[in-house]
Protein backbone atom coordinates (compact mmCIF):
# COMPACT_ATOMS: atom_id res chain seq x y z
CA UNK A 1 0.00 0.00 0.00
CA UNK A 2 1.61 2.54 -0.99
CA UNK A 3 1.45 6.35 1.24
CA UNK A 4 -0.11 8.72 0.17
CA UNK A 5 1.00 12.02 -1.73
CA UNK A 6 0.14 14.43 0.96
CA UNK A 7 1.27 12.47 3.54
CA UNK A 8 4.68 11.93 1.87
CA UNK A 9 5.45 15.40 1.86
CA UNK A 10 4.32 16.00 4.86
CA UNK A 11 6.77 13.71 6.17
CA UNK A 12 9.23 14.73 4.39
CA UNK A 13 8.56 18.02 5.94
CA UNK A 14 8.70 17.05 9.36
CA UNK A 15 12.31 15.75 8.36
CA UNK A 16 13.62 18.30 6.98
CA UNK A 17 13.04 20.77 9.17
CA UNK A 18 15.48 23.44 11.21
CA UNK A 19 17.13 21.42 14.16
CA UNK A 20 17.83 23.75 17.33
CA UNK A 21 19.90 20.61 18.71
CA UNK A 22 22.83 21.38 16.41
CA UNK A 23 22.72 25.18 18.13
CA UNK A 24 22.23 23.53 21.88
CA UNK A 25 25.25 21.13 21.33
CA UNK A 26 27.80 24.22 19.97
CA UNK A 27 26.41 26.39 22.96
CA UNK A 28 26.92 22.90 25.60
CA UNK A 29 30.86 22.90 24.58
CA UNK A 30 31.12 26.75 25.11
CA UNK A 31 29.66 26.84 28.12
CA UNK A 32 31.93 23.39 28.81
CA UNK A 33 35.24 25.54 27.52
CA UNK A 34 34.55 28.72 29.76
CA UNK A 35 33.92 26.23 32.86
CA UNK A 36 37.41 25.11 32.42
CA UNK A 37 38.92 28.34 32.15
CA UNK A 38 37.23 29.06 35.50
CA UNK A 39 38.45 25.96 36.89
CA UNK A 40 42.14 26.43 35.51
CA UNK A 41 42.62 29.73 37.16
CA UNK A 42 42.23 27.81 40.48
CA UNK A 43 43.51 24.27 39.78
CA UNK A 44 45.98 25.10 36.94
CA UNK A 45 45.41 22.23 34.63
CA UNK A 46 48.89 22.67 32.88
CA UNK A 47 49.54 20.43 29.95
CA UNK A 48 45.86 18.57 30.59
CA UNK A 49 43.79 21.05 29.99
CA UNK A 50 44.29 20.78 26.26
CA UNK A 51 42.93 17.48 26.14
CA UNK A 52 40.41 18.34 28.00
CA UNK A 53 39.11 20.72 25.70
CA UNK A 54 40.36 19.15 22.81
CA UNK A 55 38.42 15.79 22.79
CA UNK A 56 34.95 17.61 23.19
CA UNK A 57 36.05 20.00 20.36
CA UNK A 58 37.12 16.60 17.66
CA UNK A 59 34.09 15.26 18.83
CA UNK A 60 31.93 18.34 18.42
CA UNK A 61 33.21 18.64 15.28
CA UNK A 62 32.95 15.22 14.13
CA UNK A 63 29.05 15.16 15.13
CA UNK A 64 28.68 18.27 12.75
CA UNK A 65 30.67 17.08 9.96
CA UNK A 66 28.53 14.16 9.87
CA UNK A 67 25.47 15.45 10.37
CA UNK A 68 25.98 17.81 7.28
CA UNK A 69 26.99 15.14 4.84
CA UNK A 70 23.87 12.94 6.07
CA UNK A 71 21.33 15.43 5.58
CA UNK A 72 22.74 16.65 2.54
CA UNK A 73 22.50 13.38 1.03
CA UNK A 74 19.11 13.13 2.10
CA UNK A 75 18.76 16.45 0.11
CA UNK A 76 17.47 18.19 3.71
CA UNK A 77 18.43 21.82 3.38
CA UNK A 78 16.82 23.00 6.60
CA UNK A 79 18.47 21.04 8.53
CA UNK A 80 21.87 21.38 6.57
CA UNK A 81 21.31 24.89 7.16
CA UNK A 82 20.77 24.33 10.65
CA UNK A 83 24.20 22.85 10.93
CA UNK A 84 25.80 25.30 9.28
CA UNK A 85 24.20 28.38 11.39
CA UNK A 86 24.91 26.50 14.68
CA UNK A 87 28.00 27.62 15.73
CA UNK A 88 27.66 31.16 14.35
CA UNK A 89 24.89 31.25 16.61
CA UNK A 90 26.58 29.84 19.42
CA UNK A 91 29.22 32.22 19.26
CA UNK A 92 27.07 35.70 18.61
CA UNK A 93 25.25 34.11 21.85
CA UNK A 94 28.38 34.21 23.68
CA UNK A 95 29.88 37.18 22.50
CA UNK A 96 26.67 39.31 23.29
CA UNK A 97 27.19 38.55 26.65
CA UNK A 98 30.68 38.66 27.23
CA UNK A 99 30.20 43.04 25.25
CA UNK A 100 27.76 42.64 28.46
CA UNK A 101 29.95 42.37 30.80
CA UNK A 102 29.18 39.05 31.60
CA UNK A 103 32.62 36.84 32.21
CA UNK A 104 33.61 33.99 33.50
CA UNK A 105 35.56 35.91 35.88
CA UNK A 106 32.43 38.16 37.03
CA UNK A 107 30.32 34.68 37.36
CA UNK A 108 33.22 33.17 39.78
CA UNK A 109 32.71 36.63 41.64
CA UNK A 110 29.05 36.26 42.48
CA UNK A 111 29.10 32.63 43.49
CA UNK A 112 31.29 33.88 46.49
CA UNK A 113 30.69 37.82 46.40
CA UNK A 114 29.37 37.38 49.90
CA UNK A 115 32.46 36.35 51.43
CA UNK A 116 34.59 38.59 50.09
CA UNK A 117 32.31 41.46 50.87
CA UNK A 118 32.14 39.82 55.08
CA UNK A 119 35.51 40.32 54.74
CA UNK A 120 35.75 43.95 53.48
CA UNK A 121 32.93 44.72 56.59
CA UNK A 122 35.26 43.46 59.11
CA UNK A 123 37.86 45.90 57.73
CA UNK A 124 38.37 48.99 59.77
CA UNK A 125 37.28 52.07 58.54
CA UNK A 126 38.91 55.35 59.93
CA UNK A 127 42.01 54.40 57.85
CA UNK A 128 39.56 55.31 54.89
CA UNK A 129 38.21 53.72 51.54
CA UNK A 130 38.74 49.77 52.79
CA UNK A 131 41.19 47.95 50.42
CA UNK A 132 41.56 44.12 50.20
CA UNK A 133 43.30 41.48 48.11
CA UNK A 134 42.72 37.72 47.36
CA UNK A 135 45.02 35.41 45.51
CA UNK A 136 42.87 34.03 42.21
CA UNK A 137 45.20 31.76 41.25
CA UNK A 138 46.80 31.38 38.02
CA UNK A 139 47.47 29.65 34.87
CA UNK A 140 50.28 27.89 32.98
CA UNK A 141 54.14 26.06 33.90
CA UNK A 142 57.50 25.37 32.36
CA UNK A 143 57.74 26.36 28.79
CA UNK A 144 54.65 28.02 28.16
CA UNK A 145 53.05 31.46 29.14
CA UNK A 146 52.14 32.08 33.03
CA UNK A 147 49.00 34.31 34.02
CA UNK A 148 48.73 35.52 37.66
CA UNK A 149 45.35 37.01 38.98
CA UNK A 150 44.65 38.86 42.44
CA UNK A 151 41.08 40.08 42.75
CA UNK A 152 40.95 43.25 44.54
CA UNK A 153 38.27 45.27 46.39
CA UNK A 154 39.35 48.87 46.16
CA UNK A 155 37.36 50.87 48.00
CA UNK A 156 38.44 54.33 46.15
CA UNK A 157 39.16 52.87 42.61
CA UNK A 158 42.38 54.52 42.25
CA UNK A 159 43.28 51.41 41.41
CA UNK A 160 41.73 51.98 37.83
CA UNK A 161 43.91 55.14 37.64
CA UNK A 162 47.52 55.42 36.21
CA UNK A 163 50.09 54.86 38.53
CA UNK A 164 51.01 58.89 38.21
CA UNK A 165 47.22 59.38 39.41
CA UNK A 166 47.30 57.15 42.98
CA UNK A 167 47.82 59.01 45.77
CA UNK A 168 51.01 58.39 48.61
CA UNK A 169 48.02 57.08 50.79
CA UNK A 170 46.66 54.95 48.81
CA UNK A 171 50.07 53.34 48.15
CA UNK A 172 50.78 52.64 51.37
CA UNK A 173 47.74 50.54 52.26
CA UNK A 174 47.74 48.66 48.98
CA UNK A 175 51.36 47.63 49.55
CA UNK A 176 50.08 46.29 53.18
CA UNK A 177 46.81 44.51 51.30
CA UNK A 178 46.33 41.19 50.99
CA UNK A 179 46.73 37.66 52.35
CA UNK A 180 49.74 35.52 50.87
CA UNK A 181 51.22 35.94 47.38
CA UNK A 182 49.06 38.21 46.71
CA UNK A 183 49.42 42.35 45.99
CA UNK A 184 46.62 44.96 45.21
CA UNK A 185 49.52 47.04 43.52
CA UNK A 186 49.78 46.09 39.88
CA UNK A 187 54.04 45.65 39.48
CA UNK A 188 55.36 47.39 37.05
CA UNK A 189 57.96 45.75 35.64
CA UNK A 190 58.96 45.14 31.31
CA UNK A 191 58.80 41.29 32.17
CA UNK A 192 54.89 41.07 32.51
CA UNK A 193 51.97 42.93 30.63
CA UNK A 194 49.41 43.54 33.59
CA UNK A 195 45.86 44.83 33.13
CA UNK A 196 43.35 45.64 35.62
CA UNK A 197 39.72 45.34 34.56
CA UNK A 198 37.00 45.93 36.68
CA UNK A 199 34.37 43.47 37.41
CA UNK A 200 31.25 45.03 39.50
CA UNK A 201 31.29 47.88 41.75
CA UNK A 202 34.94 48.00 43.54
CA UNK A 203 35.62 44.76 42.53
CA UNK A 204 38.73 44.29 40.13
CA UNK A 205 41.07 41.88 38.57
CA UNK A 206 44.71 42.29 38.16
CA UNK A 207 46.12 40.42 35.63
CA UNK A 208 49.64 39.64 34.92
CA UNK A 209 50.76 37.95 31.92
CA UNK A 210 54.91 36.05 31.51
CA UNK A 211 55.67 35.18 28.18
Amino acid sequence: MSTPPVMGRREKTRRDAFRVRYTICCSAFLLFYAVVLCLDEVYNFYLAIVPMLLVPLVLLTAALVTSFAINVFRRRWRATLSVLVAPVIALSSFGLFYRLGVTPELIRLEFSKSIYLAEVDALPTADGPRLECWNWGGTGGAAVANTFRNLVYDESDQIALPPSARSAAWGGKASGAGKGKCSAVPPETGDAQVSVNHLEGHFYVIEQLYQ
